[in-house]
């Protein structure tokens, strides 16, 4: 077992457990401890520090319990996703556990853990495995919306959801945002992130946040800004704002117009 661990990570740099070839390394473990730190695989697990799935399922209650911060739930939840891959688990513990650690990641802004959570999840969907599908078939279409703009992903995953998906108010919710987004409707978007269900909220803050303070630097050098009745759009009123709008100058503005080069040298090149 150690020499097929050698050989799939001959480098002897660490891989990610997700990454390894479990049906050579599968092993059923006994170790009793329900609170277990992370550390990436270099070697053969040992079924001494291994978790059978009965205990796994109590350090996932410790961790859903527990009120210590995400650096610490995110490393047991590793570790507990770590001993069920050992283990070749896949049920609806393991979707629990990944729902879980997802949940946890989108709170506290961690998006590259969600979307290694949401990228097993969907493996696990596809096999049959219940779970909370269609909440994650709604931050799955907020997160290529909203954070990695990919015009052709948004519309794969799109075409991908099931007719009766379209009713959960989750998923209906991402799609009504899309909807203001693609729109440039602005005032229906901030009215739908005051009223997302479940964790939309948290894949539309990024967006939400910068809208804000663009807003709020527009106000603040003069800009009126009112809204459009028949779109909704936020615009800016020029007529009340001509009077008002202004750009600040930097610190180093000449009156030619490019601060690293000399007026005598900018003379000469217009003369």
């Amino acid at each position: 077992m150690s020499m097929l661990l050698s050989r799939s990570n001959g480098d002897d740099v660490s891989f990610a457990v997700e990454d390894l070839d479990w049906d050579a390394l599968t092993v059923k473990g006994t170790c009793q401890e329900i609170e277990k730190r992370y550390l990436r695989l270099t070697s053969a697990p040992d079924p001494a520090t291994v978790r059978p799935e009965d205990v796994l399922e109590k350090a996932l209650h410790m961790v859903e319990t527990s009120q210590k911060n995400y650096l610490y739930k995110c490393d047991q939840l590793k570790s507990i996703r770590q001993d069920l891959t050992v283990q070749r688990i896949q049920n609806e513990l393991t979707v629990k556990v990944y729902e879980t650690h997802a949940r946890l990641a989108l709170q506290s802004g961690d998006l590259p853990e969600f979307n290694q959570c949401q990228s097993q999840l969907k493996r696990l969907y596809a096999e049959g495995i219940k779970g909370c599908h269609f909440e994650f078939s709604a931050y799955n279409l907020l997160c290529v919306m909203l954070h990695s703009n990919n015009k052709r992903d948004l519309l794969s995953s799109m075409a991908s959801l099931p007719k009766d998906a379209k009713q959960d108010r989750t998923v209906k919710h991402a799609l009504a945002v899309h909807s203001a987004v693609s729109s440039g409707n602005y005032v229906l978007f901030f009215k739908l992130y005051k009223t997302a269900p479940d964790l939309n909220s948290c894949l539309m803050a990024k967006r939400a946040d910068g809208l804000e303070e663009c807003e709020e630097w527009l106000k603040a050098h003069g800009a009126v800004l009112s809204v459009d009745n028949n779109n909704g759009e936020l615009q800016i009123d020029t007529k009340v704002s001509s009077t008002s709008l202004y750009m600040p100058e930097p610190d180093n503005a000449v009156s030619h117009g490019d601060a690293s080069l000399a007026v005598d040298d900018f003379l000469a090149r217009t003369s």
